[in-house]
């Protein structure tokens, strides 16, 4: 809308009588009178846009997501819930290191140290050897991505691998095969001091446990809330009864698996 017509509604809302009297007034009068109903105007159309826009926006937001947002479950933020990705309503992404990546990784700082080491006394053949693994190891770390998936639609827990353009997923547990989630602890330990780390866990019939995040400090409870939101959603029982500086344990398996937390 042009500044002409936002003018012309708000004469359309003054009666003939005072339109008379402003078409008798000098221009210079009639042009300051001109810039005061631009401002009305603006403000009405202002007005309108804060009231009516946002109520239909609103509503229509809610009416096509809220569906959705409801179903999945908001996570309190922390390095367990960072490494969970919700792909829409089909897949749920369990990022963590692979056994693989590890050893990457692993290699690639070994030969990163050598190559300082080599280089400090001399060697420089070797050291130009050590630069050539720590290069390509960390360039296979690098190509690498490997997940857990649950398949929300097929309720299956897969597992994703990823080497460069390559990839396969394989199948880890169906649902119903799917005992539990939890959390499970490890003691570690070195000269100085001792602490606990954790891990969120999927517990198969056969008294398996299917990793979904890697071990990491004070993140108890963060993962077993995260687990408990995640099974309520997935309707897959949690351990809610876990409690910090335990080791998860299985007895038996089938309809006699046994679930303990033991603290030694």
């Amino acid at each position: 809308m042009t500044n002409d017509d936002k003018i012309v509604e708000v004469f359309l809302e003054i009666s003939d009588q005072h339109l008379n009297r402003y078409s008798e007034l000098p221009l210079p009068i009639q042009e300051k009178l001109k810039e005061k109903f631009l401002l009305i105007a603006s403000s009405k159309e202002s007005s309108k846009s804060k009231h009516i826009p946002k109520v239909k926006s609103s509503r229509l937001s809610q009416s096509t997501s809220d569906t959705t947002q409801q179903l999945v479950p908001q996570l309190e933020t922390s390095n367990f819930s960072n490494a969970i990705s919700f792909i829409g309503d089909t897949l749920i992404k369990f990022e963590l290191t692979s056994t693989r990546e590890n050893i990457f990784s692993g290699i690639g700082c070994v030969s990163s140290i050598a190559f300082v080491g080599l280089l400090f006394f001399g060697s420089y053949f070797n050291a130009f050897i050590a630069c050539g693994l720590l290069v390509s190891f960390f360039y296979l770390l690098n190509i690498t991505d490997d997940y857990i998936l649950y398949d929300i639609t097929n309720k299956k827990l897969l597992y994703h691998k990823k080497l460069g353009t390559k990839s396969n997923i394989t199948e880890l547990a169906p649902k119903r095969y799917i005992r539990a989630l939890a959390v499970q602890g490890k003691k570690c330990s070195d000269k100085n001091k001792s602490w606990w780390e954790y891990q969120a866990v999927a517990i198969t019939l056969d008294g398996d446990f299917i990793a979904l995040s890697d071990f990491s400090k004070n993140s108890f409870y963060d993962i077993r809330t995260g687990m408990q939101k995640i099974g309520s959603y997935l309707q897959i029982e949690s351990l809610d009864y876990a409690i910090p500086e335990t080791k998860l344990e299985t007895f038996g398996s089938g309809t006699k698996l046994q679930l303990v937390y033991n603290d030694d």
